[in-house]
């Protein structure tokens, strides 16, 4: 019953240490490694008290293991809500506006195969035309018309379309995000204040056991 009550006290105080690791790692990305060793320290001496202050070799490693399971969980944390901070705009407006340069890029299409050279803003090619104002003259005027002329099935269907690929867009956007911060967490600061977490847990967390059951160095 005690090393339950030592576990249990363990993982509260991983909790909260995950919930403060995540923080730090999302207010500083990650270059406060070494502040993992209060972390490791605090689970091994919750699972030490909270056991009755048994040197028990498994409670070292229940300590150990809550440490890297909050190290990681914090990572996650603060990978996660790094990621939803980016968002793509997608109000009517902006829909429409994707919707229009989509048609723009219909009409572009259209054009070149009827043989109609079309001359291009500067530095900006039909791939790169993102805004009315990268396509030639009188092309988003003519987008503009054409959206008028839609029917207002149409004209829905096409904003929703444009809303699935903006949000498709946030993901992955998202997604990238969230895997360059859960790598950068490993990097080798935090591997190595991890490390020393891990160790301080486990023999702060066992009553000091691992040096308890070392052999005695032979007397001279």
């Amino acid at each position: 019953m005690k090393s339950l009550k030592g576990i249990i006290a363990g993982v509260c105080t991983g909790l909260v240490g995950t919930l403060g690791w995540g923080a730090l790692f999302y207010l500083f990305s990650g270059g406060v490694g070494l502040c993992l060793v209060l972390l490791g320290f605090a689970v091994g001496l919750a699972v030490f008290w909270g056991s009755g202050r048994q040197i028990r070799l498994v409670h070292g490693c229940a300590a150990t293991l809550i440490t890297l399971v909050s190290i990681v969980g914090g990572i996650v944390l603060a990978a996660s809500m790094l990621a939803s901070d980016v968002s793509v705009e997608s109000n009517d407006g902006e829909l429409q506006k994707q919707v229009l340069i989509r048609l723009a890029h219909t009409i572009c299409e259209e054009k070149a195969k009827e043989g109609e050279e079309l001359t291009f803003p500067p530095g900006i090619t039909p791939e790169t035309a993102v805004s009315p104002d990268d396509f030639p003259p009188g092309i988003a005027e003519a987008a503009g018309l054409l959206w008028k002329a839609l029917p207002q099935e149409e004209r829905q269907q096409r904003l929703r379309e444009a809303a699935t690929e903006l949000h498709a867009v946030e993901e992955g956007v998202q997604r990238r995000i969230f895997q360059n911060k859960f790598q950068q967490g490993f990097g080798w600061l935090n591997l190595f204040g991890t490390v020393l977490a891990a160790a301080i847990a486990f023999q702060v967390g066992s009553g000091g056991e691992f040096q308890k059951a070392a052999p005695a160095a032979p007397k001279g």
